[in-house]
Order: structure tokens, then sequence, then C-alpha cells
């Protein structure tokens, strides 16, 4: 009778490396996981609307800009590896990054400086402003590199 040692078997041999590891590279894949993100940050802020008498656009956002942090760790570009992105990294390419994060800022900024904005508005800009910051970071950190 022959016993295999399970420690001997070749890792190589199985078709993905590592099961846990999620990359997305294509753009309906994206797509489906950004609108994914906003159906639960939805149902997350309408359920605290529910519960508690509370800016529902401030949960939104609470919710919402930590998962697509999360997503950032999982999208890939066509050309980059599969390896785990710096803290740092939030695209594959510059331009990306700078569109992300200057555009939804520009327009936040803008907002604030033409009309009276509310205490609750102001908040619910800071989790949006904060990725934006990374955004950028990640832009200039990029063409740094090259």
């Amino acid at each position: 009778m022959n016993h295999e040692n399970l420690a001997s078997v070749d890792a190589s041999d199985f078709p993905v490396r590592d099961p846990w590891v999620w990359r997305v590279r294509t753009f309906v894949g994206k797509l489906a996981a950004v609108l994914a993100s906003c159906v639960v940050a939805s149902l997350a802020a309408g359920g605290a609307e529910l519960l508690a008498d509370v800016d529902n656009q401030m949960i939104f956002w609470f919710v919402f800009a930590p998962l697509i942090y999360g997503l950032t760790r999982v999208f890939r570009g066509a050309d980059e590896s599969d390896a785990p992105r710096s803290w740092w990294r939030m695209t594959a390419r510059p331009t990306a990054s700078l569109m992300l994060g200057g555009v939804p800022a520009f327009w936040i900024l803008l907002k604030m400086m033409t009309t009276e904005v509310s205490s609750g508005e102001l908040i619910a800009a800071l989790p949006v402003l904060g990725l934006c910051a990374l955004y950028l970071n990640s832009a200039l950190r990029l063409m740094k590199g090259r």
C-alpha cells in the first residue's frame, strides 16, 4: 500500500497559487465591485437612518470610502503583477490616480467655497477627501518612480 506524505505535495501542481488572493483586471469586474460597494454602503446608511436620527449621507461615505480603499488592494492593471501593492499605491498608473483623486477633490472644494455647507456635509466629505489625498499621493509617488 503506497501512502503519500501530504507535506511532499508540490504546490506548483495546483492551478491556483493562493486561493485567497483575488485580483480584478477587467472593466466589467471593477464596475461590478464598485456598484456592489455602493449597494452595501446604501443599505448600511438606510439601516442606520431607520435605527437612529442620523445623516444617511454621512454613514454612506464612512462605509463606502473604506470599501473603495479595500478594492484598490484587489484591482490590478492589465500589466501589473499579482504581488501585494504598497499601502500608498492606489492604481496601476499615475494618470488614473490623478483623475480619481483630483476630480472629486476639486468638486468638493468648489462646493465648499461657493455654497453654504452644513456640518453634516462637511463631516461626510472627510472620508472622500481622505481617499482623494491617498489617490493624489499615489499619483505623485508613481510619477516620481518613472
